[in-house]
Formats: C-alpha cells, sequence, structure tokens
C-alpha cells in the first residue's frame, strides 16, 4: 500500500515537472521573441547605442553606432567608449561612466571615429540593475547637420551684423510679433538712446507728438495683416531736432512661410522735405504772382476801355 503511494506521488511529481518544464520552454520562447524584438527595435534606430561594463567597456553595439564612427562592430565590441572620445571630453565621458547611481540625458560632446574626424553627438546613458551586477545603457545622437546650421546661421547673423553697422541707414529687427529685438548703432547715435530703451516697444520713444499714434497704427495694421511697413513721420534727434524720415519694413518669412521677423530701415529724407517744401513755396509763389498779373493786366484793361480819366 505505501508502494503504491509513492508510485502514485511519483507520478504527480514527474507531470509537475513536466509541466514546469513546458512553461520554461514557453517563457524562454517569450524572451526569446522579446530580445528578437529588441534588437529590430536597437538596429533600425537613428542613433548609435551600446550596451557598457561599469568600465565603459562595450560589450555590444548597434550596427548604427559602427557606422557613426567607421569602426567594424567587432572591433568596437572590447574596446572602451572612451577611446572614441575627444581628449578635451574623456574627462566628462569618464566622470558621467563613474557616476553610478545618476543617469544622464543630452550632454553634449565630441566623439572620435575611424578616420580620427570628431563628431559632435547628445550623450545619454542609464543604468541597467541585473542581478548580480550592473550594466551603462548608451544613446549616441549625431547632431552634426545641426551644428553645422547652428553655425551657418551664426556666420550669416554675424554677415548681416556687420552689414548692418556699416550702413549709413538706421536698421532695424523685430520678432513675429512686433516686438523689437535689434537697432544698429546709428540709432543709438542718433535718438540717443540705449539699445535696453529702444527694444520692445520704446521703439516709439523718439517719435514727434503729432506722428506717435499714427506710426504705432501703421505698425499695428503691418503687423495684423502680414503687410509691408511704410511711413514718412519725424525722429528727435539726440539734441532735440526733428528730422524727418522714411521708415520702411518688411515681414522675413521661413520656409513654412510664416513671419519669422520683421526686417526694416529709417532713411533720413529731412533735406528732401526741406526741398519739396521749397519747391512748394515757390510753386505758391508763382501761382500768386502768375494771379497777380493777371489781375493786374485785367484792371489796366477796365482802365483803357472807359471815356475818362483814371489815376
Amino acid at each position: 500500500m505505501g508502494m503504491l503511494i509513492d508510485n502514485r506521488s511519483r507520478e504527480a511529481l514527474l507531470v509537475e515537472i513536466e509541466a514546469l518544464r513546458l512553461r520554461l520552454e514557453k517563457t524562454e520562447q517569450m524572451l526569446q521573441g522579446y530580445e528578437s524584438v529588441y534588437r529590430i527595435l536597437v538596429e533600425t534606430m537613428n542613433e548609435g547605442t551600446a550596451i557598457l561594463t561599469m568600465d565603459g567597456v562595450i560589450l555590444y553595439c548597434n550596427n548604427r553606432l559602427a557606422t557613426l564612427l567607421q569602426v567594424p562592430p567587432d572591433q568596437l565590441i572590447g574596446s572602451s567608449l572612451g577611446a572614441y572620445v575627444t581628449p578635451s571630453d574623456y574627462p566628462l565621458i569618464t566622470s558621467l561612466l563613474e557616476n553610478h547611481n545618476q543617469s544622464y540625458d543630452k550632454q553634449e560632446l565630441s566623439m572620435i571615429n575611424g578616420e580620427g574626424t570628431p563628431i559632435p553627438v547628445v550623450f545619454s546613458c542609464r543604468i541597467l540593475e541585473f542581478p548580480g551586477n550592473q550594466r551603462i545603457s548608451v544613446i549616441l545622437t549625431d547632431i552634426t547637420e545641426r551644428k553645422q546650421g547652428e553655425m551657418a546661421l551664426l556666420t550669416s547673423e554675424k554677415g548681416f551684423r556687420l552689414l548692418a553697422e556699416g550702413m549709413p541707414q538706421i536698421v532695424w529687427v523685430t520678432r513675429a510679433d512686433g516686438w523689437n529685438c535689434y537697432f544698429n548703432q546709428q540709432w543709438v547715435e542718433y535718438t540717443g538712446l540705449t539699445l535696453e530703451e529702444s527694444y520692445g516697444h520704446g521703439w516709439n520713444k523718439p517719435f514727434h507728438p503729432d506722428d506717435q499714434q499714427r506710426a504705432w497704427d501703421a505698425w499695428q495694421n503691418a503687423v495684423t495683416n502680414n503687410d509691408s511697413y511704410s511711413l514718412e513721420c519725424r525722429l528727435r534727434r539726440a539734441d532735440g531736432i526733428y528730422r524727418w524720415w522714411l521708415i520702411r519694413g518688411v515681414p522675413v518669412l521661413n520656409r513654412a512661410g510664416n513671419i519669422q521677423n520683421w526686417l526694416g530701415t529709417c532713411t533720413d529724407i529731412d533735406n528732401i522735405k526741406q526741398a519739396e517744401t521749397q519747391i512748394q513755396i515757390a510753386a505758391e509763389r508763382e501761382h500768386a504772382a502768375a494771379a497777380l498779373r493777371e489781375s493786374e493786366a485785367l484792371y489796366r484793361a477796365i482802365g483803357e476801355s472807359i471815356d475818362y480819366g483814371v489815376w
């Protein structure tokens, strides 16, 4: 009777062991499936990624990282990630990797590819906890195009400032909403205002009292309707004298067709306005003289036509 119980217990134990083995196989298959999906995701990333030991040795890397560094994957694996960092940034990456209790996002540094060319990247790392050990997950994002764009923008901005500061006209720039963010030195020298006093809507201060509202309305209309801006008005010089200026501004559009900012100039037209005034005065005088001559001729004709003497 005892032997029968033992056999039954043994059979039940074998069944339980078999069920456990099947569950383990199923779990292993699921893990393999997850690993396959993970590898597909990692290999299709635009970023270079790697798994490191806590000492910074590369245990795994995707093909994107190998392409970025122009080094074969089998050569990268087993090497130190620090070997592909510029000397100036080596202390930074060493510090990032040694701080095991912290994770870092978006740290900019320069890597070196197989040809010795620096590559600007954004560095991110995470600590991965495994039973009995730790690993470091690293993601490197190539920002070469962004850096080139920033350099091109910086160069174009520098060129614009050199051009603007060398122009005889006043040059100004505003944001899309009409908030002024740049005046060249000619504005400062003419108005006597500092740049801090002129930024924002401070540009309205030197306008003649009779022109301020007109200038403001015209500017608001241009900003609201995304239209060009053109106005003749008087601006106060640093010594208190008002002179006539022609102010023009045009919206600068980005690639999407939206206003990025406004670019404008102020041109001194006071001499032209004075000449126009003199011409107008001369024309009025000529008109008055002509009227006088016409009136004189008329009275002379009347005087000659009567029978008695007139004096």
